[in-house]
């Protein structure tokens, strides 16, 4: 599963120290979910784009028969490299990647906002 997040405008990765997801968690299986950021430049031909990695999604509470847990929120960080391939970027792209062993079950989970921290 995918997400994209086109800002309108390009950025320079230089600009930024991190980024930070924001997500709301109500999966049931932990340690199975992670997530992987890649930065793409959606204005030029080639669609250049560079992973700046991946984080795994450790808040998901474990399942228990007619369980009524609350949704949780956490926070992944995703270091960004001082020396990018990629002069600009205009849109995030998250990738959902999940155990082999969860082919029978999405995650449920959502993004609810991406947080570009500067460099000081």
């Amino acid at each position: 599963m995918e997400a994209h997040q086109n800002f309108g405008t390009s950025i320079n990765p230089s600009f930024c120290r991190e980024i930070q997801i924001v997500i709301r968690n109500a999966d049931c299986y932990p340690g199975t979910v992670s997530l992987e950021l890649i930065l793409i430049d959606t204005t030029l031909r080639e669609k250049p784009s560079q992973s700046v990695g991946s984080s795994a999604v450790v808040s998901a509470m474990t399942w228990k028969l007619y369980d009524d847990r609350p949704v949780t929120t956490e926070i992944l960080h995703f270091n960004v490299p001082v020396k990018s391939r990629i002069s600009r970027f205009d849109e995030l792209m998250v990738i959902f990647r999940l155990d082999p062993g969860r082919s029978f079950s999405a995650a449920k989970m959502g993004i609810t906002s991406f947080i570009l921290i500067p460099r000081t």
